[in-house]
């Protein structure tokens, strides 16, 4: 017999209480068929939202990361190459952060951040907002839906250690590229 997994997650109820709402950016329930040969997880298309029944899948990414404590982002993509995201743990689990680039949001300049694992949603980023995540387990993989092709020149960045956004990385840093560590500040990158 196959069960149809459609509770909402511990995991996303204790993300909305404690974190800050980025207009557009939320969690997602995942369709989770369950028998005793394990599940099927249905990510795109998703039942009842109406913003992803248009979603154009331009790229397929994988992130895989060996080390817990691992921080990647904060990246975003500008004009003419914005993209949407849609994001899944599908291996361990992460702290996701959000940060609005978008000049003319009410929450420019903020963060939220997410709790992401195997079984907690999938993560829709709207264009112009930057992000990034912290590697709680070893051996964590995230898969990516991009809404547009990857462009290096429109490509942008803000240093996720940047002390005037003040994201509390809830791990030491095990590992971080020389790119991300060198990105620019947010009052740079904003201007």
């Amino acid at each position: 017999m196959v069960e149809i997994d459609k509770n909402k997650s511990s995991l996303r109820a204790e993300n909305q209480d404690k974190t800050m709402r980025l207009e557009g950016c939320r969690l997602i329930d995942n369709l989770n068929y369950v028998d005793h040969r394990g599940s099927f997880k249905k990510i795109l298309p998703v039942v009842d939202e109406i913003e992803l029944s248009n979603f154009p899948i331009c790229q397929v990414n994988l992130s895989t990361n060996t080390l817990a404590g691992t921080i990647r982002g904060l990246h975003y993509q500008v004009e003419p190459f914005l993209e949407a995201k849609l994001i899944s743990c599908i291996k361990g689990s992460v702290m996701d952060v959000l940060l609005d680039m978008r000049p003319t949001s009410e929450t420019y300049g903020k963060y939220a951040s997410y709790r992401l694992t195997p079984g907690s949603g999938s993560l829709l980023v709207p264009p112009l907002v930057a992000h990034g995540f912290q590697t709680l387990d070893d051996e964590t993989t995230l898969l990516y839906l991009h809404s547009n092709d990857y462009s290096p020149d429109n490509s942008q960045g803000v240093n996720p250690l940047d002390p005037d956004i003040g994201i509390s990385w809830p791990l030491p840093i095990s590992s971080i590229s020389e790119l991300d560590r060198n990105l620019p500040s947010f009052s740079e990158a904003k201007n």
